[in-house]
């Protein structure tokens, strides 16, 4: 049974995780361009 195998293949190398990441905080930035980042103390 590959079929573990070929999830694991798929999720690991065919899913580009840095493009997927760059993608998410871009548009986390462009949901929040109404409030200031404020850092907490």
């Amino acid at each position: 049974n590959d079929k573990e195998k070929y999830v694991l293949t798929f999720l690991n190398h065919l899913v580009s995780w840095n493009a997927a990441t760059s993608r998410m905080i871009r548009a986390e930035a462009f949901v929040n361009l109404g409030e200031p980042k404020v850092p907490v103390a």
